[in-house]
């Protein structure tokens, strides 16, 4: 999906709505604090949460593209204000 598409944009603010009602930060996505949260502890539930929202969005790495893709994003912004 394109990431400048409004669609893009409103599944992304519902996301990371979902990691705050879910006790993560407000600028991660879920499926990058599962991802962040199996590689750091290595917990059991983590590794079925990564593995079932890969499952929900059909991708067999979503979570994991998930991360690059904000850490990326991020490095832009940093990049782009001269941070």
């Amino acid at each position: 999906m394109n990431e400048k598409t409004l669609l893009f944009k409103i599944l992304i603010v519902f996301d990371y709505a979902f990691n705050v009602t879910t006790g993560g930060g407000y600028q991660t996505c879920f499926s990058t604090r599962a991802y962040l949260r199996e590689q750091t502890t290595g917990k059991k539930r983590w590794v079925f949460i990564r593995k079932a929202v890969d499952k929900i969005m059909l991708e067999k790495h979503h979570c994991k593209h998930s991360y690059y893709w904000e850490r990326q994003r991020k490095q832009q912004w940093l990049a782009e204000n001269k941070l």
